[in-house]
């Protein structure tokens, strides 16, 4: 039986014009701000994909084979768009610096080896930003301040960015004595906040870390919830943690205060001192995009990953970036409602009278043509049903105007247009024109929108 691989999904006709619209959107607001785009290959090599991001992103590497039976090289499916960029940035990297710092979107398909479930395909669309090459605040500060424009110029209004530092993480974890794959363990553990239970967490913390770190750590996550008020009291309150801590705080207030100069109203920003953000690979500043309305909640994030490309083989270049899920968007857009009312979908559908005369065929193909002429989107009928059976495929496929025109119509010049999103009611049933107009051929386009 013909089927899907499961956590994978097919997009017809109007959930593909809503994906359209959010990759529109994006690219637009990536332009405004810079952004060149860059396109890789969806397939990898294993040692490109593996041993860069902490052993639970390796385990959801989709199985690989030699690609290359000469060589022997193991070839894998990209899990994300940041370890792609880091090889290019490693491979390129005499061609792209006089670039610096050089700045990238880029939107495909990325794969993750893992159970499927609700919220969680094994295929979907990443849509990144990156600025390579400065380790200045104000490249973080953009970025942000892009996802804001962004979110803002997509229709959502009740949203956050939660912000931290992976310094700050690091300072606390410290400070019970917590460093390596322990602190890793950790922040993955904050990760979880909100998706687990704390019982949950607190059992994968005995298992990662021992009971005895366990427990330290146990308390000094509840200590960290406890902190409330305002990202300043939130910031002051780990500050003199230890020197780590002190640079991360030291770092956040730079950029909250860059984004006060770009503008950005203070309110759409909050210090989260639990948020970690779960790849290995980040440095600094980290953040994510919360949807308060109807209870969205994440829309992806990012944050700065100074070490990637290093690690690549490529020079030490710093990188800091964001990424963008299209799937969680375009459902959580669908959810509230706020896709525009008119998608670029099909406007008109020219019937053809009768489908077997040549002078029927002949006139409803003009019409066609006059109409994509003038950018209308339109499908001429193509099957051998009669106008009554074309007005229902019209209808089934949810196109507003039919456009009919038989032989007197044809004698005449003119069409007859049929809004079918009209409702009659019992009475307007019994009245042929109460949803269409008849037109002279030249005036079809104006006459459109006019019914």
């Amino acid at each position: 039986m013909a089927r899907n691989y499961a956590g994978t999904s097919d997009y017809f006709g109007d959930d593909c014009l809503k994906r359209q619209y959010v990759l529109e959107t994006l690219k637009k607001v990536f332009s405004l701000f810079g952004f060149e785009p860059l396109e890789t290959p969806i397939i990898e090599l294993k040692e490109t994909l593996l041993g860069k991001t902490g052993g639970e992103t390796n385990a959801q590497v989709f199985n690989w084979r030699q690609g290359n039976p000469e060589t022997g090289e193991d070839i894998g499916l990209r899990f994300d768009q940041t370890v792609p960029l880091a090889r290019v940035m490693a491979q390129y990297a005499k061609t792209l610096e006089p670039k610096m710092p050089y700045k990238r979107y880029t939107i495909g398909p990325v794969f993750r080896a893992e159970k499927p479930q609700a919220g969680r395909l094994r295929q979907f669309t990443q849509m990144d930003i990156d600025t390579v090459g400065t380790k200045s605040v104000l490249a973080d500060a953009e970025v942000i301040a892009l996802c804001i424009y962004a979110l803002e110029k997509l229709g959502f209004s009740d949203f956050t960015i939660e912000l931290n530092n992976r310094k700050i993480l690091n300072g606390l974890a410290a400070s019970i004595g917590l460093v390596g794959k322990e602190a890793i363990s950790l922040m993955r553990g904050w990760d979880k906040l909100g998706k687990k239970s704390t019982q949950e967490i607190e059992e994968e913390f005995e298992e990662t870390l021992g009971k005895e770190k366990a427990k330290k750590a146990i308390l000094l996550t509840e200590k960290l919830i406890a902190i409330d008020g305002s990202s300043e009291i939130a910031l002051n309150s780990v500050l003199k943690v230890s020197k780590e801590t002190e640079g991360g705080v030291l770092e956040t207030k730079s950029i909250l205060n860059t984004l006060a100069t770009l503008g950005i109203d203070p309110e759409k920003i909050k210090f989260n001192v639990l948020l970690a953000r779960g790849l290995d690979y980040y440095t600094g500043p980290v953040f994510e995009m919360k949807v308060l309305e109807g209870g969205a909640g994440s829309l992806g994030g990012g944050g700065r990953f100074d070490n990637l490309i290093e690690a690549l083989g490529g020079p030490s270049i710093p990188a800091t970036g964001v990424s963008f899920g299209l799937e969680r968007m375009t459902y959580v857009l669908d959810k509230l409602n706020l896709f525009p009312t008119e998608l670029e979908k099909t406007k008109a559908f020219v019937t053809v009278f009768e489908p077997k005369s040549e002078s029927s065929v002949a006139y409803a193909a003009k019409i066609t043509s006059l109409l994509r002429k003038k950018k209308i989107n339109t499908e001429m009928y193509t099957g051998c049903e009669k106008v009554g059976a074309q007005l229902a495929i019209a209808n089934r496929k949810g196109i507003k105007y039919a456009i009919i025109a038989g032989p007197d119509e044809e004698k005449k010049g003119t069409v007859t247009i049929k809004n079918l999103s009209v409702g009659l009611s019992s009475g307007e049933k019994k009245d042929k024109e109460a949803n269409q107009i008849e037109v002279p051929l030249a005036e079809l386009k104006d006459n459109l929108s006019s019914i």
